[in-house]
């Protein structure tokens, strides 16, 4: 672990998989820590997931509410347009919205908000060279 604090150079990002495998290995975790460990980056892991889920719900008021009765929902629920907006082009990218890609995608929504403007395919990309 100092190696790896050692080598990063100032305001680098650490890939924090590396560094909590090395806490793994080098603690051995009660059955309780574990729970509670795995409780918290389920939680942790639950931010973009639910981002995914607010813009999908989004989308679907959307398509089903009768007209006139958008941007009265939207005040009700507490979330400008534009940000609906921006929540449902996240849903809406086939990238951002697997399931099998919350794990190494940033939590913060405007932060997705500005991949959701790459394609696909350079979203994947970018996973894949862990960028």
């Amino acid at each position: 672990m100092t190696d790896i604090l050692q080598d990063a150079e100032p305001g680098q990002q650490l890939d924090l998989n590396s560094a909590g495998q090395f806490l793994l290995e080098a603690y051995a975790a009660t059955p309780e820590e574990e729970t509670w460990a795995t409780l918290i980056v389920s939680e942790l892991r639950k931010s973009v997931e639910s981002v995914v889920r607010a813009g999908r719900l989004l989308l679907d008021a959307k398509a089903e509410l009768p007209a006139g009765s958008w941007l009265p929902m939207l005040r009700l629920a507490g979330v400008g347009e534009r940000k609906a907006q921006t929540l449902m082009q996240i849903a809406a990218h086939p990238a951002l919205s697997s399931p099998d890609n919350a794990s190494a995608l940033p939590q913060d929504w405007t932060t997705l908000s500005i991949l959701a403007r790459l394609g696909e395919d350079e979203v994947v990309a970018a996973i894949g060279a862990g960028v």
